[in-house]
């Protein structure tokens, strides 16, 4: 790890410094959210999904980060490293829930289903980390009408959209009664695990082109996104 890369580790903890010191309630949300992950075990997909969409917060693409000279090199490495950090602390929830639900045998975690087809669930938890990472990637790219990243070509459309339906219907899966459902009862093993991780190396082919294409845009303040968000809605 570079010096640089650790000087953004480092201003990324200042940042949510500041963030919980400046709102308390934060802290509430937080300790929810890590009491639900480490109690929920297989369901702990349903929590991540809906907290990802707030975990990056509204850090970037704001004046103040404009103020300050950085490149657009520079830029891209801060909010890459936000990413990597908030990824990594869903991916150390999900791993600790699992190992307490084995642990103390909590209702959402059960070792004997589990351990009955464990390539199949360690083959979704990577799927559901894919998923979560690159929807955290998405979320830090700039879009505007007519200037974001370069379109996705259709075949990255269909395959990008197979992942998501083959994240979403295992998730169910995962979260029914262990005596129902195809993913348990239905199907050998190995196909599973092929259609699970055929959707998460998709989801990462996705990611890696993503980044290479992403460029930022011309600044526009956030009084000019207002102003165009009224203009998009009259």
């Amino acid at each position: 790890m570079t010096m640089r890369n650790f000087s953004h580790i480092k201003d990324y903890f200042r940042q949510e410094r500041i963030a919980f010191r400046e709102r308390p309630i934060l802290w509430l949300l937080r300790i929810l959210f890590v009491a639900l992950i480490l109690y929920s075990g297989c369901s702990q997909w349903c929590f991540m999904t809906i907290a990802q969409a707030f975990s990056i917060g509204f850090t970037y693409s704001t004046e103040a980060e404009r103020i300050i000279p950085f490149t657009d090199t520079e830029l891209k490495a801060r909010r890459f490293t936000r990413v990597n950090m908030v990824w990594l602390r869903y991916l150390i929830l999900g791993l600790t829930s699992y190992a307490l639900g084995f642990i103390f045998k909590t209702p959402f975690v059960l070792p004997e289903v589990i351990l009955k087809r464990p390539y199949m669930y360690i083959a979704f938890f990577i799927l559901q980390m894919t998923f979560i990472y690159f929807n955290l990637l998405d979320q830090v790219i700039e879009k505007k009408k007519g200037k974001a990243y370069k379109s996705m070509p259709k075949v990255l459309y269909i395959t990008n959209m197979f992942s998501m339906i083959t994240c979403f219907v295992y998730a169910i899966e995962v979260m029914k009664s262990p005596n129902s459902g195809f993913f348990n009862n239905v199907g050998i093993e190995w196909i599973h695990v092929a259609i699970i991780l055929a959707a998460a190396l998709l989801l990462i082919i996705n990611c890696f082109r993503i980044y290479k294409n992403w460029k930022f845009l011309d600044f526009e303040s956030d009084k000019e996104k207002i102003q165009r968000a009224k203009g998009g809605m009259a």
